[in-house]
């Protein structure tokens, strides 16, 4: 009886576990009209897996017909190597990468990586995220939201770096660090639905 209860007691535990972390890269198949999307979004949560309303945004991406990974922010390097063979494979042209939180340095140190093999970035967002390291040339636009004096903070262009640049400070009184996607979440997904449209 009691191999039963300890059975069922570490299923429950497994299944908590799934649902409080994103995992590793799973990407959501397109359904998009044209067949397979050439685009791709990658969302990169904060630590701990916090999404703070990220996992919506995918959703709603997905929902469009386009495909999405969401992950934690320390698998940006293997998910880098699989999109730079993607790339290459011609099978993904237009990549999106999205990072809240801490997960804003991965998705910069995955575009820095991603230069180094000369694999272009459409759009790089980032949502109140943590310092990274500069800005790479790959990168065609970069629009950064932060909260005004809050967690994140602009971002600086560098002399090397000829993309779009917008940072985006919140100044609403209302708006912190875990609510900042919720109150932009419309502005969010007009950059991204307009870079992902691109590489159909």
């Amino acid at each position: 009886m009691w191999r039963v209860a300890v059975c069922g007691l570490t299923l429950l535990v497994c299944s908590l576990m799934l649902w409080i972390t994103p995992g590793a890269a799973q990407p959501n198949p397109p359904s998009n009209s044209k067949g397979r999307s050439s685009a791709h979004v990658y969302l990169f949560t904060g630590l701990f897996g916090i999404t703070s309303g990220l996992d919506g945004v995918a959703a709603k991406v997905k929902k469009q017909g386009f495909p999405t990974t969401v992950s934690s922010p320390d698998a940006w390097e293997a998910i880098a190597q699989s999109t730079i063979d993607e790339y290459r494979s011609r099978r993904q042209r237009s990549i999106i990468l999205i990072g809240y939180s801490t997960g804003g340095r991965s998705v910069l140190e995955m575009a820095a990586y991603l230069n180094t093999a000369k694999v272009p970035v459409q759009l790089v967002v980032i949502i109140d995220g943590s310092s990274g390291p500069p800005v790479a040339p790959n990168i065609r636009k970069l629009v950064n939201f932060y909260v005004f004096n809050g967690y994140g903070g602009p971002i600086t262009r560098q002399t090397n770096f000829r993309g779009s640049l917008e940072n985006i400070p919140v100044k609403d009184s209302n708006v912190g660090h875990f609510s900042i996607i919720d109150a932009k979440e419309r502005q969010l997904l007009s950059y991204v639905m307009s870079a992902a449209r691109s590489g159909l």
